[in-house]
């Protein structure tokens, strides 16, 4: 799971502001971006849908059968969908899908 080019100069300037909003990063320095790379990637995902919701895109991963999780990536009503082994998997695939359909706009 992880962002390159615009989209993670996109996420980090978002990152970087909401947490300002909420002063969390006078709290404590585990709010700024290198706290937040060391997060574990479950608590990455949250946020990075969170981030995802505020550009318009829904990020879903769902569990469908004992060993399969679906996940998506809704655009503009259009879904990218497909299926994955763990949820783990299916939350880096939905997030490498994000990562590419922004850096192509």
């Amino acid at each position: 799971m992880r962002l390159t080019g615009e989209a993670k100069e996109k996420f980090e300037k978002w990152y970087l502001k909401t947490i300002e909003i909420v002063e969390m990063e006078s709290i404590d320095e585990s709010f700024d971006i290198n706290g937040f790379y060391d997060l574990p990637q479950s608590m990455q995902f949250g946020v990075l849908q969170d981030w995802a919701d505020s550009m318009g895109y829904e990020i879903n991963v769902l569990r469908i059968h004992e060993n399969d999780y679906d996940w998506s990536v809704w655009v503009d009503e259009e879904a990218k969908i497909q299926t994955a082994k763990t949820r783990q998997e299916a939350r880096n695939a939905a997030i490498d899908k994000l990562n590419e359909i922004v850096n192509e706009k």
